[in-house]
């Protein structure tokens, strides 16, 4: 489990110094990134508030004993697991957020009343909570 998170963040280090530019316009549009000789597709971002983002901050225990520490600054979101580069995070709906490349999504965990209590990991098919 350490390793897949090793490996998960540390392809989202490669993937964040990779931009992509969001489309202009209405709709579900998709743009193909091409920062290296990866090919991949990313929807436009989803629109969140800095006071929505706020509720997504804090430190999350991993199943493998590491911490997933989720920080805003300003109108973004960045997140890292202990050890790891710290990386941004896309909304791409009110609680699932993906890396700039698309390679990663982090879906927070909410409570009816819209506490957050956990989060969820995944890349390349596998979860990580």
């Amino acid at each position: 489990m350490k390793t897949l998170i090793t490996l998960l963040f540390a392809s989202l280090a490669l993937l964040a110094g990779s931009t992509a530019n969001a489309q202009q316009g209405e709709g579900p549009q998709e743009k193909v990134i091409a920062p290296s000789p990866v090919l991949v597709v990313a929807r436009n971002p989803y629109k969140v508030s800095a006071e929505e983002l706020r509720e997504f901050q804090g430190q999350y225990a991993l199943d493998d004993g590491t911490t997933l520490t989720v920080v805003r600054k300003s109108q973004r979101l960045f997140a890292a697991v202990t050890g790891q580069p710290e990386v941004e995070l896309i909304a791409t709906s009110p609680a699932a957020f993906a890396t700039k490349a698309g390679a990663t999504e982090v879906t927070f965990r909410q409570a009816a009343n819209g506490n957050v209590f956990g989060v969820q990991l995944r890349q390349s098919g596998q979860s990580v909570s």
